[in-house]
């Protein structure tokens, strides 16, 4: 009995050094800018080892290393796990952000708004008051340069819809009261998200 009980011992004990030894090179290797070959060794660990301080180091290693792919997947897992997570759930905030801000400079403000709405206006989120300020800036922006345009009164109509559909009035009629009040106000256009959603460029696996 005290045999097999040693020998159970043991056993654990080389486990366990193992485990150490193979986060200690995943560590070294993401200090050496080496994250590529980290990674396939930290998907192993994770996948034999249910321990949830490792759980969410891989997802901060994820999301530090820009395999945003991979974080969207499993910080969702984890979180619909563990809701409560306040640690995950910022990262998942600053991966919406990111998002947004890059949709932003491409130009796509339809999604960027997309995004804001349906990811950083959280109550949960400490920096909800910085994007609903955002929010405004984007879709002042988005009006702006539909405005450049000629003979676009179709593109401005669905900007201003956007912003009534969302309760911005009165930024709606600070840009241009004319158009705002020969809108049917009682029939704000739908906002519709996007079937497909653009990814941040991130290194291939």
């Amino acid at each position: 009995m005290l045999r097999s009980f040693l020998f159970l011992l043991a056993v654990v004990l080389l486990i366990g050094c193992a485990q150490d030894n193979t986060y200690d090179k995943i560590k070294h290797l993401e200090r050496q800018g080496k994250a590529l070959e980290a990674k396939p060794l930290f998907e192993q660990l994770v996948s034999e080892d249910s321990d949830i301080d490792l759980k969410r180091s891989y997802i901060q290693f994820l999301f530090d290393n820009k395999f945003y792919l991979d974080f969207r997947q499993v910080a969702s897992a984890y979180l619909r796990d563990y809701p409560n997570d306040l640690t995950i759930k910022n990262l998942n905030f600053k991966y919406y952000a990111i998002l947004a801000e890059n949709s932003e400079q491409q130009g796509d403000y339809d999604q960027a708004i997309e995004y804001i709405i349906n990811n950083l206006l959280s109550m949960d989120y400490e920096d909800r008051q910085h994007w609903e300020l955002q929010q405004s800036n984007v879709l002042r922006k988005w009006y702006g340069e539909e405005k450049m345009k000629e003979d676009n009164l179709l593109g401005r109509k669905h900007v201003m819809s956007k912003m009534i559909a969302l309760g911005l009035n009165n930024l709606a009629n600070s840009l241009d009261p004319e158009l705002y009040n020969e809108m049917d106000l009682g029939n704000p256009e739908v906002i519709e998200t996007p079937a497909n959603e653009p990814e941040v460029n991130e290194e291939q696996d």
